[in-house]
């Protein structure tokens, strides 16, 4: 049987993201797990990247990915990070994406953590018309000195027009633009 060549599996892990190959990646972590190889920060960030463009998400590799990594003791970046955050909001587990990102902002990536790392969670907070999970998002991303950009306010914004308008079965709000119609138009 060959030998494992880390180096390797990476050129190739790489050349299955420029491709969108979720399934070629797949198999590449099969093989590192067979070797009994953890995957890099680098490979577990592409791994994950890719786990998220299948559908639906796979999140049991993405699991088997982090897990792996984390075991091994690969220190996860904060491109990782994310992705895993994304991944288990993607999945409804909203509760494990909060925790990933507790654990995230106190581990050693604290100081490189980015806004993509939140955007997961208001987006689930406004899915959900979640008021305290935006909130409690809000004030993390805060605390790390980041403020929300246009696609949270946007998603904060749904959010809070939701609840305004009782809307918390994701029904579509009312059309209150002006009906401009010529049987309402005024006669001129």
């Amino acid at each position: 049987e060959p030998r494992f060549d880390r180096r390797e599996s990476s050129k190739e892990l790489r050349r299955c993201a420029s491709r969108s190959d979720a399934a070629g990646a797949a198999r590449v972590f099969s093989r590192m797990e067979a070797a009994g190889a953890a995957p890099s920060d680098a490979d577990c960030s592409l791994l994950l990247h890719l786990c998220g463009i299948t559908t639906p998400p796979d999140v049991a590799l993405a699991a088997r990915v982090w897990e792996a990594a984390r075991a091994a003791g690969t220190p996860l970046h904060e491109p990782s990070w994310p992705g895993m955050i994304r991944l288990m909001c993607a999945h409804g587990d909203v509760a494990r994406a909060q925790a990933l990102l507790t654990d995230m902002l106190q581990g050693s990536c604290a100081d490189r953590v980015r806004l993509r790392s939140f955007s997961p969670l208001i987006a689930a907070a406004a899915d959900r018309a979640d008021a305290p999970l935006a909130a409690s998002t809000c004030e993390q991303m805060r605390a790390a000195g980041l403020a929300p950009g246009d696609a949270e306010f946007i998603m904060l914004a749904r959010l809070h027009a939701r609840r305004a308008d009782g809307d918390a079965l994701g029904e579509p709000l009312p059309d209150t633009s002006p009906d401009t119609s010529p049987a309402t138009s005024p006669a001129t």
